[in-house]
């Protein structure tokens, strides 16, 4: 597969890509491993190109979202719904860029803050999206039982953990994290699970 002209570099034979360009003329490539050996799936891109990849995604998607964000002002909860699932006082605080498609919705406590993106799932499945949009080294824990598939990010040894969730819901991807929280990672985390599941 040759590369892909305005987007800095290209793709090497053995992958699969989907280009789509914002108004601004950002990039949006969702890439695809596609060959398959045995098996076993054969890496098409060094580590540094699938990182060019997935820079150039995030660029395009969050240009995407911030485009959007103008254009709504909706958000999956009311402050006082989020006050009560969490058991203190929040408020709405100002949207943000989106990766998922959607504005960022933020609500705040002090100085913690509840950021929630969620939109339409723009990979093929929530698994290839978990490993496009997550730091390397990034693991995940699995909610048991839960009828969304609901999981926590842990992060490698070296960066910070923070509370979040993750789960896929009728074809949307949410994407929950609490910034500010401290080391109560766990009962944030179980706090999280108590919000209303949208859409």
């Amino acid at each position: 597969m040759g590369g892909l002209r305005g987007c800095g570099f290209g793709l090497n034979r053995g992958w699969a890509s989907r280009e789509r360009r914002s108004h601004t003329g950002c990039c949006v490539i969702v890439a695809l491993k596609v060959t398959i050996r045995g098996k076993g799936v054969v890496p098409a891109l060094s580590i540094s190109q699938r990182s060019a990849v997935f820079a150039a995604w995030l660029l395009g998607a969050a240009s995407l979202g911030f485009a959007q964000s103008a254009s709504s002002s909706s958000c999956p909860w009311t402050p006082q719904e989020v006050s009560a699932a969490l058991g203190m006082n929040f408020r709405a605080g100002p949207a943000e860029p989106g990766i998922l498609g959607k504005q960022a919705c933020t609500y705040v406590s002090g100085d913690i803050k509840l950021w929630v993106d969620a939109g339409p799932n723009p990979a093929p499945s929530p698994e290839l999206w978990r490993k496009m949009s997550s730091p390397p080294g990034t693991s995940w824990v699995s909610v048991p039982n839960d009828p969304d598939q609901a999981m926590h990010a842990v992060p490698r040894k070296d960066v910070p953990p923070f509370p979040n969730l993750f789960y896929a819901r009728k074809g949307w991807l949410v994407d929950i994290k609490v910034l500010g929280a401290g080391d109560a990672i766990d009962a944030w985390n179980a706090k999280l699970l108590k919000l209303k599941r949208v859409p």
